[in-house]
């Protein structure tokens, strides 16, 4: 219990059942970040989306 408390586990199905809860796991598309590269004079030299 100590551990989930901690954050260091994901509750078992005993303490979700105790607690009245259902484990619901969804996995979603991360939104692209746009990075640049830049020269010394602060002229951009590329940019490009990361994921």
């Amino acid at each position: 219990m100590t551990e989930v408390l901690a954050g260091r586990c994901a509750p078992g199905e005993a303490i979700l059942l105790a607690l009245g809860l259902e484990r619901d796991v969804r996995y979603v598309a991360r939104r692209p970040r746009e990075i640049a590269l830049y020269d010394e004079h602060g002229v951009t030299l590329l940019t490009a989306e990361m994921l």
